[in-house]
């Protein structure tokens, strides 16, 4: 796959993604440096990358302010090692796109939003009117490395191409004490929205093995069911061992708790968003368990349209 990479179409499609880019090719090479000698720079990477010789450099991290009142760790990279990436991503993407799941919308060509949008509209409006809205916490910070590799030497075949993403993932991993395993995927890096869609696709499928309809746009995702005490209900109350499996191996599995449950008549226009502002009103006789922190509404506390 590394010949994939470096291939010059790919390259020049990769080229044409970052050119706008201002970030500096590398600590040496500004972007005006870069632009007298484009061609140089391009094919010495591009060498690097068959030989073996590549090594990223370290990124230069910043802290920024989260709407919640949290904090971020942002991560950026020099021009060369994004490009790198770039082409990393659009060689495995062929690859990749055959085996995600239908209902994953995030990060994937001709996706986005609005479809994933369009899929909890056309469920809603089926039937499928009760919807627990969730995500996993600090998923991007939480993601453990040694999981991650067993998934990608199941979908990455090339065992180069493995051992270049673990020098990205190497750069900058979220550890909880110094004897911790390695965590983390770097917010900031053009790799990580389809190593985060790599990790998932096996939590899709065991939904889809359990037979619950869902949609899921990166680490937030929505669950369907016709009624509060139908069967893909009661596994989220009681999960199966699965269920449960799969839940941990995404993160703790106590984070991956829903947050929200809405019952919703019909939609035309809607978004989690939303329905976030709406009271939090408890439906009579179906409290939630008290180690789930999400709430239950009625239908007509939402702003329903249609």
């Amino acid at each position: 796959m590394i010949a994939e990479m470096v291939a010059p179409e790919n390259m020049n499609r990769a080229w044409r993604h970052l050119r706008y880019d201002k970030a500096p090719w590398s600590s040496r090479i500004d972007s005006d440096a870069l632009r007298h000698n484009l061609p140089l720079h391009l094919l010495s990477l591009a060498r690097e990358l068959q030989t073996g010789h590549y090594h990223p450099i370290p990124v230069r991290q910043f802290m920024i302010n989260k709407p919640d009142g949290g904090k971020r760790v942002l991560s950026v990279y020099y021009l060369r090692d994004k490009f790198a990436q770039r082409l990393a991503v659009q060689a495995l993407e062929p690859l990749t796109e055959s085996t995600f799941h239908a209902n994953s919308y995030a990060y994937r060509p001709g996706r986005g939003v609005n479809d994933a949008l369009a899929c909890a509209r056309e469920r809603v409006n089926t039937g499928w009117s009760w919807t627990v809205d969730a995500d996993i916490a600090t998923f991007f910070d939480a993601v453990p490395h040694a999981l991650l590799s067993r998934v990608l030497k199941r979908k990455v075949p090339d065992r180069q191409l493995r051992a270049i993403v673990h020098t990205w993932l190497a750069l900058g991993p979220h550890t909880q004490g110094f004897l911790s395993r390695r965590r983390g995927l770097l917010q900031g890096a053009v790799i990580s929205p389809l190593l985060c869609n790599l990790y998932l696709d096996p939590l899709d499928r065991a939904w889809a093995a359990s037979n619950i309809p869902f949609v899921r746009y990166a680490d937030d995702f929505l669950l369907f069911a016709t009624k509060p005490r139908t069967r893909p209900m009661q596994r989220l109350n009681t999960p199966t061992k699965d269920c449960a499996s799969s839940a941990s191996h995404y993160t703790h599995a106590r984070r991956a708790w829903p947050t929200r449950i809405w019952c919703i008549s019909s939609v035309n226009h809607w978004s989690a968003a939303s329905c976030a502002k709406t009271g939090d009103r408890l439906v009579a006789g179906k409290h939630p368990p008290a180690c789930w922190p999400y709430r239950v509404v009625r239908a007509a506390s939402l702003p329903v349209s249609g």
